[in-house]
């Protein structure tokens, strides 16, 4: 065919080979070993000391890539966890527990703080549908604050999308959360999830300064 940019040329052909890592140590395996068979015994010793340092050298470099893509995989995986939690969040399952927390809210509106542990303990001795729903939600955000802790969840994410959850959770029931501990004398009940809202809390105190 006549390429028309260069009259000169009848035509070209273009080839373009794919070149890998393993194509090029099955080459140089092949080169090496025929190599091997021709050269004298004292020839074979560079060679053999060459060989071992490419093969050392490509242990290496695979090791290194097999890392990264270990590393690669756990973030995949750790990001699908996360959306998961977001998902369950989401879920319609949740809409009595939300609802449960507005009416406690609603309670608490125009209250002094001393006064809210009393009022939400006695909404929830006289309607046991509302005390399932709010230990379920405080259960469930005590599991995401454990698997932020121990790297499960990716934070960031979980940050974005949960700071105003687990703050609004936090300050509802922290002077209620206080009873219960000191009633079941258990110090460690909803420890997970206190500790992330201080600490998101003062977060978000940096990102404002900055």
């Amino acid at each position: 065919m006549i390429n028309s940019k260069k009259p000169g040329k009848l035509g070209e052909i273009n080839l373009r080979i794919p070149v890998t890592v393993g194509a090029l140590g099955l080459t140089a395996s092949i080169l090496f070993t025929s190599l091997f068979h021709i050269f004298t015994e004292e020839q074979r010793k560079p060679l053999v000391f060459l060989t071992t340092l490419l093969g050392t050298s490509a242990g290496i470099t695979s090791a290194f890539y097999v890392g990264q893509s270990i590393k690669l995989n756990a973030e995949s995986k750790k990001l699908d966890t996360t959306t998961s939690y977001i998902s369950r969040w989401s879920n319609p399952s949740f809409d009595s527990t939300r609802k449960a927390v507005y009416q406690v809210q609603e309670k608490l509106k125009g209250k002094e703080a001393q006064e809210h542990s009393e009022i939400i303990q006695k909404e929830l001795d006289s309607n046991l549908d509302l005390r399932l729903s709010i230990i379920d939600a405080l259960n469930f955000l005590e599991e995401v604050a454990l698997c932020v802790e121990i790297g499960i969840i990716n934070e960031d994410v979980t940050y974005k999308y949960y700071r105003s959850i687990v703050r609004t959770y936090c300050e509802t029931f922290n002077l209620w959360i206080g009873k219960l501990r000191h009633d079941k004398e258990n110090t460690e009940l909803f420890k997970k999830l206190t500790d992330l809202g201080a600490r998101w809390k003062a977060l978000k105190y940096e990102e404002k300064s900055n």
